[in-house]
């Protein structure tokens, strides 16, 4: 990991420092030992949800960490896990509960913009039985 960057104290009271208590990157130094993201990645997470959503930032952060293999090994080992399967999976349920609450939290849900029966049913092909013959 490099070690160029900035990291403020730990501080759940500011935007920032929610995003780490979301994510449980509160245990460093003020050189940044121990960390797993730097203050500039947290904050262009941040930055990247558009509306300052620690819930989004957040969710950015874990999928950083799911997708990159030292992040990943480096979670594995001070969480305490015996495999990386496991690790994966719990982080995938945080990933997606942090999803549900950006969502919540920016006042929309799943089921907004998601296309209705109606609609979904008429872009359906239609269906054929195993038997039926498809010549064109």
């Amino acid at each position: 990991m490099s070690t160029t960057g900035t990291w403020s104290q730990y501080n759940p009271s500011t935007t920032l420092g929610f995003v780490r208590f979301l994510i449980g990157d509160t245990q460093f130094n003020n050189q940044g030992t121990g960390a797993i993201f730097m203050d500039e990645e947290i904050n262009a997470c941040l930055l990247a949800t558009g509306t300052n959503n620690p819930f989004g930032a957040a969710a950015m952060c874990m999928q950083a960490i799911v997708s990159n293999f030292a992040r990943m090994a480096q979670f594995v080992k001070r969480e305490g896990y015996e495999s990386r399967y496991q690790a994966l999976k719990d982080l995938m349920e945080v990933i997606n509960s942090l999803n549900d609450q950006a969502l919540i939290s920016a006042g929309l849900t799943w089921t907004d913009g998601m296309l209705t029966d109606e609609l979904y049913e008429s872009f359906r092909p239609e269906w054929r039985d195993d038997n039926t013959i498809m010549i064109e």
